[in-house]
């Protein structure tokens, strides 16, 4: 880690302080983006059902133009028009607005995912500041704000600007064209227009998601102090820890002493170590390691032993490489396999048995 005297922020954040960022809902995200998604999904909406939408309305217009014919319009008949007319005009625009919903939705759930939370919602009296609120608008960030607004009015002029100039010869033609043709030149003109900009603004919006990005992370970013205190926060109070610790050895002591009056024999120093060794044919492929300690637990391995029955063997060296190679559970090493199948036959014929005879 790198060294930090003056607490600045030079640690990566903690998977845990990312999940309070995102329950408070600070999350990376670029309302550009969400926009332009909608932008050129609307753009491609209207060219595809465009045409059909410009049929509905015409035929709308057409239709409340021949209504007037129907000689004197009653508060009635106007109402009965009037409902008729925003029926069709919803029907004809339901599938642009529910395409432009999805749309929004799915721009922001690319970047954001699922995420509920209503802390952003939640009323803070230091937002009404207006000291603050002038300082976030006085600010670098918000002067970087104002002139990427600039650039992209310019930008989307420009865009406008182009088209039309590169269109500008045709419009000699239109005269020549019936009502409905110049129509259509106008929506092809708009929707290429449409599709130009939000290409432009598809782009500035993922540049300002990167931007955002980083922004995110940067601020995310701890201090060394912030680090240690949330190392601490998530492993708890040292003696909490050290009691809980205490209490898992002790299970996993007891764990281990009932172990010792199944074994087939226990090997002493004689007084400070004590290893007790286990071995079935049927399902071991060496001796195991049923149980080892030192001090006060190497007494009680023996006592437990002695109240078993189980035999106790006094060989200091072979105590003493068992109990530094072996872990409870483990099975012994294999340059102790002679020496520990010498004790087992030792402790078979003690028992009246021959080895071979213990393991069928």
């Amino acid at each position: 880690m790198p060294e930090n005297d003056f607490g600045e922020k030079t640690e990566q954040a903690t998977p845990r302080r990312r999940e309070e960022a995102r329950e408070k809902g600070q999350v990376a995200r670029s309302n550009d983006l969400s926009a332009a998604l909608t932008l050129l999904g609307a753009v491609v909406l209207l060219h595809v059902g465009g045409s059909g939408l410009l049929h509905a309305l015409a035929l709308l217009t057409r239709t409340g133009l021949d209504s007037l014919d129907v000689g004197i319009m009653t508060p009635e008949t106007m109402r009965m028009y009037y409902g008729e007319s925003m029926i069709f005009i919803f029907r004809a625009v339901a599938p642009l607005l529910v395409g432009l919903l999805v749309l929004g939705v799915a721009g922001n759930l690319l970047q954001t995912g699922l995420l509920w939370t209503a802390e952003p919602l939640r009323p803070d009296i230091s937002r009404l500041d207006p000291v603050k609120g002038l300082g976030r608008i006085i600010s670098k960030r918000g002067f970087m704000r104002l002139l990427v607004s600039i650039f992209k009015v310019i930008l989307i002029g420009a865009i406008a600007w182009v088209t039309i100039i590169s269109y500008l010869p045709s419009t000699a033609a239109l005269v020549e064209l019936s009502a409905g043709e110049i129509a259509a030149f106008g929506g092809w003109l708009v929707i290429v227009m449409g599709y130009r900009v939000a290409a432009a603004l598809v782009f500035l919006a993922i540049v300002d998601y990167a931007f955002q990005r980083w922004q995110y992370e940067k601020d995310l970013m701890m201090t060394r102090q912030e680090l240690k205190d949330e190392l601490k926060r998530m492993e708890g109070d040292p003696l909490t820890r050290e009691r809980r610790r205490r209490m898992q050895r002790e299970v996993a002591r007891q764990r281990m002493m009932q172990n010792v009056p199944g074994a087939d024999v226990v090997i002493t120093n004689p007084t400070e170590l004590a290893v007790a060794i286990s071995y079935d044919p049927q399902d071991m492929a060496a001796p195991v390691c049923a149980a080892k300690g030192a001090g006060n637990i190497a007494a009680r391995i023996r006592q437990i032993a002695a109240a078993a029955g189980v035999p106790i063997v006094e060989n200091k060296p072979v105590a003493q490489l068992l109990f530094r190679k072996v872990e409870v559970g483990g099975e012994i090493p294999v340059e102790l396999y002679q020496t520990v199948a010498e004790i087992l036959a030792y402790v078979y014929r003690i028992k009246g048995k021959t080895l071979t005879e213990a393991l069928a």
